[in-house]
């Protein structure tokens, strides 16, 4: 949700590693279809499903990272509040330096002038709580794991056998996750942030204000480093 409202800019994750995803629509059927496996088929035992697209149709973080931006980007928000550009860092100390300047700093800022409006400050506090989401979800991007998904390949080759086996998908191969992502940020924006449909031209006007607003600032930070470190050299 941050991430499309340009707020959440860095996260300290192995990039290479793979998210292991499941839309929950793939667990519903392979439910159904194992309660119909184990009834009508028998297999004779009672078999163990990982349910997971690690093994068959891997999505690395940094390839996550780039379809929800790509999507936030496409179909914005109206309570954007910056120019999407989340990235992942591998190390400890660039991502706390971007915590500072790019989470707190702002945040900090921003109540300040909600103070002086005499509205009550927010910013940091949300600030605060998605840097506790951050870190509860740490170990799971900094770790990867490989489960064994020949219990599902046979549930989807029974199921390929039946009448009806082709309206319960249960394998992953085929899987969009561009479509997947892009139906999954739309969802934030319409069921999370409560954003209509109808406001989409509006923020797209408003993203591209933001852009040029970035790129001024990235321009004007670059030139007084430049002006900084020539002048030192000197």
């Amino acid at each position: 949700m941050e991430i499309s409202r340009g707020t959440y800019r860095s996260g300290y994750c192995r990039q290479r590693h793979v998210v292991d995803l499941v839309p929950v629509d793939l667990v519903v059927n392979s439910c159904l279809l194992a309660a119909w496996r184990q009834g009508v088929l028998a297999p004779g035992h009672c078999p163990v499903y990982n349910v997971t697209s690690g093994s068959v149709n891997p999505l690395q973080w940094g390839e996550f990272t780039k379809l929800c931006i790509k999507w936030a980007r496409e179909n914005p928000t109206k309570y954007v509040m910056w120019y999407p550009n989340f990235a992942f860092t591998e190390s400890r100390l660039v991502n706390t330096f971007w915590e500072v300047t790019c989470h707190f700093l702002p945040a900090f800022l921003y109540d300040v002038v909600l103070r002086a409006q005499g509205r009550k400050a927010i910013m940091m506090k949300i600030a605060r709580r998605f840097k506790m989401a951050a870190a509860t979800g740490e170990y799971f991007a900094n770790n990867e794991w490989q489960f064994a998904v020949s219990e599902l390949k046979a549930l989807h080759d029974s199921a390929s056998g039946a009448s009806d086996g082709s309206a319960f998908n249960v394998w992953p191969a085929a899987f969009s996750w561009d479509s997947y992502i892009g139906a999954y940020m739309m969802g934030i924006r319409r069921f999370i942030l409560k954003d209509s449909a109808e406001s989409l031209p509006a923020a797209r006007t408003k993203l591209r204000r933001l852009y040029w607003v970035h790129k001024l600032i990235q321009a004007a930070t670059g030139y007084y480093i430049f002006r900084l470190v020539s002048g030192r050299l000197r």
